[in-house]
């Protein structure tokens, strides 16, 4: 047996799926599933590291998941994080495959208090107690918002995810 999960799928890969896999069908369990999220829209300017640092001043969570749209925005931020004393990890797509198995181990093990991911981080991982998602980049597809903010609020917790939101078009 062959199975395919995914937290959104699109039309054209179902179509693909039965079309390549016969017998194939869906079972859609949107309306079962429950997540737990509290959004947060935070309307801000200014430089996008001391937004963040005046956020995670005020938060204290479990495990958070900082996205970024960008790999190279990964080393510089974690690298920031890591001199202020904060417990952080990084997970990117430029790492090997040893180096993410280890990185995941790592969360799991709860070593970090927080990972800055790409959206690698943000499908077809499970991890039980991310508490707190920050969308340090605005993602560029709204699918990658939902899979993003997916990683908490599972399994009766409730998460929170953060989305800074600059208004660049009424700038003064």
């Amino acid at each position: 047996n062959i199975y395919l999960f995914s937290a959104t799928l699109p039309a054209h890969l179902l179509s693909w799926a039965k079309s390549y896999f016969k017998g194939a069908f869906l079972i859609d369990v949107r309306k079962e599933i429950k997540l737990n999220i509290n959004h947060h829209l935070i309307f801000t300017s200014g430089d996008k590291e001391e937004r963040l640092f005046k956020l995670l001043k005020v938060l204290n969570p479990f495990l958070s998941f900082i996205f970024v749209s960008r790999n190279a925005d990964i080393e510089p931020l974690y690298l920031k994080m890591l001199e202020k004393g904060y417990q952080v990890g990084r997970l990117s797509s430029k790492q090997t495959l040893r180096e993410r198995k280890t990185i995941i181990n790592n969360v799991n093990e709860l070593k970090y208090q927080y990972l800055i991911s790409s959206d690698l981080g943000s499908r077809g991982l499970d991890f039980e107690a991310i508490s707190d998602i920050i969308h340090y980049d605005f993602p560029y597809r709204l699918e990658y918002y939902y899979h993003r903010s997916g990683r908490t609020g599972r399994m009766l917790q409730e998460g929170n995810v953060y989305l800074f939101f600059e208004d660049r078009l009424n700038r003064k």
